[in-house]
């Protein structure tokens, strides 16, 4: 093999990848983490710019010829990889990305939009990429407070889909206002006796979802300034769903009404 070997767990570069596990040391470094192949391979083929891969000696030697493609591989020993890595069973293998300048979400958005406000689990957030990504979706935007979306439990929740679909972070409600004039309409999900049924709307060409927080639901502030709630009836017992769940729903409905598929 031909790939920079680096074996002491002092190295500078294995001790800037271990503080991208921290959101302040990624704004600082401007990279983040995306582990295991899949991860890997998205990200490779989409925008972002590859700042190096980095492999376990195990994994380089039974994946020789697949490094050998990727241009920059450093490989470490196996307990420094396990050291590094943010996984509970690492994979073996992991990229080094760049961070995306961030655009103006009317720049860049589509016609249909998920908007996250306040939504702080990483996990919930991470489905929710993938599911946007699944149902054609054109954008997921995250609010300030909401998990950051480069940490790496959130990347490697998405499956490689926060490569395949535009990701918007720490947006406020002066975006959703300036969406609103170009022409979305803003639909909060939220519970109450003025809401419309999801299964009884019909999805305007240019919408923002609002998907609300864990614990809070949707803000008040952008409960304001929204054209419309619908709610998702409960016909069993339980008092309400998992906030990635709900958002799977909506988007999967929106989708139905759209007619994507046909």
């Amino acid at each position: 093999m031909i790939f920079k070997e680096i074996t002491s767990q002092d190295n500078a570069i294995i001790k800037k990848i271990s503080k991208l596990k921290n959101k302040k040391y990624r704004d600082e470094f401007g990279e983040f983490m995306a582990e295991g192949r899949l991860s890997l391979e998205a990200g490779l083929s989409s925008c972002y710019e590859l700042s190096f891969a980095v492999a376990s000696k195990s994994f380089a030697e039974k994946n020789e010829k697949y490094l050998e493609e990727i241009k920059n591989v450093i490989v470490t020993s196996d307990r420094i990889f396990e050291q590094i890595s943010d996984a509970v069973t690492p994979q073996g293998v992991m990229g080094i990305f760049r961070i995306l300048n961030q655009e103006k979400v009317t720049q860049k958005a589509g016609n249909h939009l998920i908007y996250c406000d306040n939504l702080r689990d990483p996990g919930n957030a991470g489905t929710i990429i993938r599911t946007a990504d699944a149902l054609g979706m054109d954008a997921v935007i995250f609010s300030k407070g909401s998990a950051d979306i480069y940490a790496p439990k959130l990347v490697r929740s998405t499956m490689g889909s926060l490569f395949h679909v535009s990701v918007f972070r720490e947006s406020g409600i002066d975006d959703l206002e300036a969406l609103k004039k170009e022409g979305y309409k803003i639909i909060s999900l939220a519970l109450g006796e003025n809401c419309v049924s999801i299964y009884d709307f019909v999805c305007p060409q240019k919408c923002v979802f609002v998907v609300g927080n864990e614990a809070h639901g949707v803000s008040e502030e952008i409960l304001g300034i929204s054209d419309v709630c619908v709610k998702i009836p409960m016909y069993g017992f339980a008092e309400s769903l998992n906030a990635s769940v709900a958002a799977a729903i909506v988007m999967n409905e929106a989708a139905r009404s759209l007619n994507y598929g046909k």
